[in-house]
């Protein structure tokens, strides 16, 4: 009967003494519940990640620090979730560091990385992160299971700097150098980089020069990468000098990795005072991204696109001229919903979410929701 008794009891007293250990190791922070939906925005001013209850639709009570001091300024920049969805990364930075949280947001541990390297953004292929290396002019493959990590050679020796950085294939990655000159504050042709995903050689450099665009388009910092039937292509997003001239557009391209020719598709420019954000979204076979003041909505093909032919838009967003973000997303019951972010600097920013409806020009985004800090990434924690 002792025995017995014994068995019982064992399963409780391990299941109490995790459930204390991941107190004590969480800094004692406010945790996700695991059956609810989340919206995770990423506070770069304040340091910390923002959890909003979208079961019950509130935040949590405290936001939750990026690193395990939260009197440190590790200026996080970008939010990644692993492929099997189990753990969430934060890149960070001043702080040159990448944290690892576990999917409700317990903290992990902290992958340290090169001094100067002010990493950017990155993606997770199998037990790798590669990371866009902003001023020191680099991308690091940091290993996620023993967190050692290999660096590429210098990209660039002026201006910086590789912000969009996207996995081709197996074999390969691409990167895009922004070229901001900071003696002039301008933006010179930005620069595409072609790296091998093994040893991070260097295989192809590539202008974007007004020529090939077919417009004068600057600062390109997204790129988004798709398979097709003839081949890969990208889709590469122009924020240009954020409306004080007009050269923020859209531009598609096909990448041929046999002898890594770049063949322009199509190209197009928004009007001035209007500018495209930081962050896109891809969902269900379509590319949603935001200017300042309107949405878009792309479909990802290998076809050419443009305003007038292709891209939809969307300006249903209750007057708001600072849009940065967008994250289309499914909740844990299957339904499709669209967030968008304002972001004005100096003022609290805001959020609204719509159901992603097959009518893309009927949505309309309302009832937004004030936060503070200043956003740079959002991701959808769904519920189990």
């Amino acid at each position: 009967m002792k025995s017995k008794n014994l068995k019982l009891v064992l399963p409780i007293i391990f299941i109490l003494f995790i459930l204390f250990t991941s107190c004590v190791f969480s800094g004692g922070q406010n945790l996700l519940n695991y059956g609810n939906d989340y919206l995770l925005i990423l506070n770069s001013t304040g340091n910390n990640v923002i959890a909003y209850d979208l079961t019950f639709g509130k935040f949590i009570e405290q936001p939750i620090s990026v690193g395990p001091s939260e009197n440190t300024n590790y200026s996080p920049q970008q939010m990644l979730l692993s492929q099997d969805e189990n753990y969430i990364y934060i890149i960070n930075s001043l702080d040159n560091s990448v944290t690892k949280f576990t999917r409700n947001m317990y903290y992990i541990g902290k992958y340290v990385l090169p001094a100067g390297t002010n990493p950017y953004n990155g993606f997770i292929d199998g037990n790798y992160m590669y990371i866009s290396g902003m001023v020191n002019g680099k991308v690091i493959k940091l290993n996620l299971v023993d967190g050692n990590y290999v660096e590429s050679a210098q990209l660039y020796s002026v201006n910086s700097g590789i912000q969009a950085i996207a996995s081709l294939n197996s074999n390969y990655l691409i990167t895009v150098n922004t070229n901001f000159d900071s003696s002039s504050f301008s933006y010179s042709d930005s620069i595409i980089y072609i790296l091998r995903k093994d040893n991070l050689e260097k295989v192809k450099e590539f202008e974007l020069t007004s020529s090939f665009i077919g417009q004068a388009l600057t600062n390109f910092q997204q790129i988004i990468v798709h398979e097709e039937s003839t081949g890969i292509y990208c889709d590469i997003i122009s924020t240009g000098s954020y409306g004080y001239s007009q050269d923020s557009g859209f531009l598609r391209i096909k990448i041929n990795l046999s002898n890594f020719d770049i063949i322009k598709i199509s190209s197009d420019i928004l009007p001035l005072n209007e500018y495209f954000g930081s962050v896109s979204s891809i969902h269900n076979g379509y590319l949603y991204f935001t200017s300042n003041k309107a949405i878009y909505k792309a479909p990802i093909n290998e076809n050419p696109i443009g305003f007038s032919s292709g891209i939809e838009k969307n300006s249903n967003v209750n007057g708001k001229t600072d849009l940065s973000l967008i994250y289309a997303s499914d909740d844990s019951n299957g339904d499709s919903y669209l967030v968008v972010v304002n972001a004005p600097w100096g003022t609290p920013s805001s959020f609204s979410i719509s159901n992603l409806s097959s009518s893309f020009s009927s949505i309309s985004f309302q009832n937004y929701i004030e936060f503070p800090g200043y956003p740079v990434s959002i991701i959808f924690r769904k519920g189990q």
